[in-house]
């Protein structure tokens, strides 16, 4: 009787560990609008700044638009306490970092129609609009940037960013006058949160001085990477950066041998099929030529790939 009575204990919250399992289950959306923080607005006396709050959490599924939109600032000695709460979110339009929703609100309190256009990204931004529902008369207006939190738009499509990165040394081959030299190189370019950031540094030195003799004949920093685009196995780096301590623009294009997998070699040594070359102008991309130098990589290995966004990872 004590064992039964056991029994029925035990399937009793195995039953209702499979139903609160079942309500916790939840639809992914595709496509939504997510945020928290603060937005400087732009203020109507010179040197004047205010800040209001906002939550966005609005989701839409197969089972239509949900979720909740809220917006509060206080002008201070300039105009009142504002607050929005949304009643119903009637539409939503998502186009890569960009949202645009309409919906029934409260504006302090009152019925009012109200327009939200989002852009995610480096600085995000946020633009609310309050309409009368009866005749459409402007009730209040406010737009600025992100300065604190979360801002997170996606319209289902799933996000990754492209990664250039490679430590190593290649051949320089030039004019019997000049000789030989060795370029070594090192960078890590991405293209994470839709622009390009990373560096890169280049030197060349002459393999025929006595190792302790040596010093670098040019020294080339990229700081500032402006794209990175790859197609296929190679990949071309540009930014703004130094060649021999003057401000100059780079131009790198690498290429990741790992990607050819040629039928006659199916078990290349990493790196055995890369390649780097690297030009250096003055000022801009159409600057005069300072430098230039390539040749096939004698130690190291170059990697071009791409990830999930939002993934944080070394190569």
């Amino acid at each position: 009787m004590r064992l039964s009575f056991v029994a029925a204990l035990m399937a009793l919250a195995i039953g209702c560990a499979g139903l609160s399992g079942q309500a916790r289950a939840t639809t992914l959306p595709d496509a939504y609008v997510h945020g928290d923080g603060a937005v400087a607005l732009s203020a109507q006396e010179p040197g004047v700044t205010i800040y209001s709050s906002f939550h966005l959490d609005i989701n839409r599924s197969a089972g239509g638009l949900a979720g909740v939109f809220t917006w509060s600032d206080s002008h201070g000695a300039v105009g009142p306490l504002v607050v929005i709460q949304s009643l119903v979110i009637n539409e939503m339009a998502v186009e890569g970092n960009h949202a645009r929703l309409q919906m029934n609100a409260l504006l302090n309190g009152l019925p009012a129609c109200v327009t939200l256009e989002a852009i995610s990204g480096l600085q995000g931004s946020i633009l609310v609009q309050a309409r009368s529902c009866d005749d459409g008369a402007l009730l209040y207006e406010a737009a600025g940037s992100v300065v604190q939190g979360t801002l997170e738009i996606s319209d289902g499509t799933p996000s990754t960013y492209n990664f250039a990165s490679g430590i190593g040394a290649i051949a320089i081959v030039r004019s019997v006058a000049l000789g030989a030299g060795v370029g070594s190189f090192g960078f890590k370019v991405n293209d994470a949160g839709g622009a390009a950031s990373g560096s890169l540094s280049y030197r060349e030195f002459n393999p025929a001085l006595p190792f302790g003799a040596r010093r670098p004949l040019v020294q080339v920093y990229l700081v500032n990477p402006t794209s990175l685009f790859i197609e296929g196995f190679q990949a071309t780096i540009t930014g703004n950066g130094y060649f021999n301590g003057r401000p100059c623009w780079i131009s790198a294009t690498v290429v990741d041998g790992s990607r050819i997998v040629p039928a006659n070699l199916p078990s290349a040594a990493p790196g055995a099929l890369d390649s780097f070359s690297i030009a250096v102008r003055a000022s801009n991309k159409d600057g005069a030529l300072l430098y230039t130098g390539e040749g096939p990589i004698i130690r190291g290995d170059i990697t071009l790939g791409t990830l999930p966004g939002g993934s944080i990872a070394a190569h």
